[in-house]
C-alpha cells in the first residue's frame, strides 16, 4: 500500500498510480548515512522478474531505473520528476523472460 503523504508531496506521482501498466507503491525513506530523505516508488512486474524504481530527492533530482534480477540495471535515467514520469508512462512493459531449465527442473523436484 502506498504512503499517501509521500504521493501528496509530489503530485506527479499520482500520474503513475493512475495511468501506468501496473501498480506503483510509494513510501518515504528517512535521511540516513549522509543522504537526505527521499520518496521511493517501486513497480514489480508480474511474470517478467523486472522491477521499475523511482527515487525522488526533489522535483528536480530524480532517478528512475528498470532492474532485471538476472542482468542488473537495464535502464537508468536521471532528471526532473515530470520528465521521468513522462518517460515511465511511455516505457513499454518488460517482456516475460523464459524460465530457465534449472528453474523448471527445481519446480518439478518440489512437487
Amino acid at each position: 500500500m502506498s504512503d499517501e503523504p509521500a504521493i501528496d508531496e509530489y503530485l506527479e506521482l499520482r500520474r503513475l498510480t493512475r495511468h501506468s501498466y501496473h501498480e506503483w507503491l510509494f513510501g518515504r525513506v528517512p535521511a540516513a548515512y549522509g543522504a537526505g530523505a527521499m520518496v521511493v516508488g517501486v513497480c514489480v512486474w508480474p511474470f517478467s522478474q523486472y522491477m521499475d524504481s523511482l527515487q525522488v530527492v526533489s522535483a528536480d533530482e530524480v532517478l528512475a531505473l528498470r532492474w532485471d534480477p538476472g542482468r542488473g540495471i537495464v535502464w537508468k535515467r536521471t532528471g526532473s520528476l515530470r520528465e521521468l514520469v513522462d518517460l515511465l508512462l511511455e516505457f513499454p512493459p518488460p517482456r516475460p523472460r523464459p524460465v530457465s531449465a534449472d528453474v523448471k527442473d527445481s519446480a518439478l523436484d518440489a512437487s
